[in-house]
């Protein structure tokens, strides 16, 4: 039976995915080619959109190439940087993020398979500008180890207070965790598809976007639509506390077609879901898949990003304008 919260957030659902404005278009047809993976930040300095997303082909391609690009209006985007797998001698690379310091640092959190282990590890490449970011100064800020954790990848950040908060997507430990095992499952190259081990959320916390220390899973897997992942893709601070947009799926066998839920929090620590008994934003095509959903407030209006199913089963990255209100409507609770 729905909760008093879910059915309250049904009539006041943030938008239709059928009214959606296609940003960016998936590199093929069929299941596999996906434009998506957004990381949208906006400067407020500039008045520019800066959005991060990935091209990914079918298998063995995968993906194959991550790209930042700009805009004025957050409909129009012009790529001005990317890097292949290839650049990474990587099998494949999934969410990045982009952040600009309050000091005017320009960085980029990349997530990709480890070629030496083939273990998810999020590395951050800076600059002064992020047209001139240079992949080969990279340096590796997380790979799980110290945290029980087979791979991190999908970073989103928030800064509080001049803290850096980072929330990543982790692979638990699988019930068989012998070092057999585990060489087996890592050798498909994405331990997270492999349905022996959860798709879980983690919270880490820096001074400097550097060097982080890892706090808690944070927002744990469901009990129906999401009990198998429960990925944190973004965290929007509202009046008492924060909205979160996460994604989940119930199959380990096929981690790539998740839904968004949406959920709150007072604190960071404790977590209510909204949407727990079925997904609250879903695609009306495909699979239904809809997830890594990635927003910003510009004034009075949240533009929210997101990689979406199309009829033929690939996935391209969409944009729907929706007042703060909406958001705020969801509510935190006391």
């Amino acid at each position: 039976m729905s909760t008093v919260r879910e059915r309250e957030f049904q009539r006041t659902t943030l938008f239709d995915p059928k009214d959606g404005n296609i940003i960016i278009a998936p590199p093929g047809k069929g299941s596999g080619n996906w434009a998506g993976a957004p990381s949208i930040y906006f400067d407020n300095v500039k008045e520019k959109f800066y959005l991060s997303y990935r091209l990914r082909k079918p298998h063995p391609q995968r993906g194959s190439e991550s790209r930042i690009a700009e805009s004025t209006d957050g409909l129009k985007f012009t790529d001005i940087w990317s890097v292949r797998k290839e650049d990474l001698e990587t099998s494949s690379m999934e969410r990045s993020a982009i952040m600009i310091t309050p000091d005017g640092r320009h960085r980029l959190y990349i997530s990709y398979v480890d070629p030496v282990t083939n273990k998810w590890r999020i590395d951050l490449v800076e600059a002064d500008n992020l047209r001139d970011l240079d992949i080969a100064k990279r340096r590796l800020i997380m790979n799980g180890g110290g945290m029980e954790a087979e791979g991190v990848k999908d970073p989103h950040f928030l800064i509080l207070d001049g803290a850096y908060y980072m929330f990543f997507s982790y692979a638990g430990k699988p019930q068989n965790g012998s070092a057999e095992h585990l060489a087996q499952l890592h050798s498909t190259g994405d331990i997270f598809n492999t349905g022996q081990v959860k798709s879980l959320s983690g919270l880490a916390v820096s001074q400097d976007g550097l060097s982080f220390k890892w706090l808690r899973e944070v927002l744990s897997v469901g009990n129906s639509w999401d009990s198998h992942t429960s990925r944190v893709t973004c965290v929007l601070p509202v009046k008492g506390g924060f909205v979160i947009f996460y994604d989940g799926y119930s199959d380990g066998n096929r981690n790539y077609e998740e839904f968004t839920g949406l959920a709150t929090s007072k604190d960071l620590v404790h977590y209510d879901r909204v949407s727990s008994e079925r997904p609250a934003l879903v695609s009306p095509y495909g699979t239904g898949s809809l997830r890594y959903a990635s927003a910003v407030a510009v004034g009075d209006e949240l533009y929210v990003y997101y990689e979406c199913c199309r009829p033929d089963g690939s996935h391209d990255l969409r944009m729907n304008i929706v007042k703060k209100e909406s958001l705020e409507a969801i509510g935190v609770s006391s």
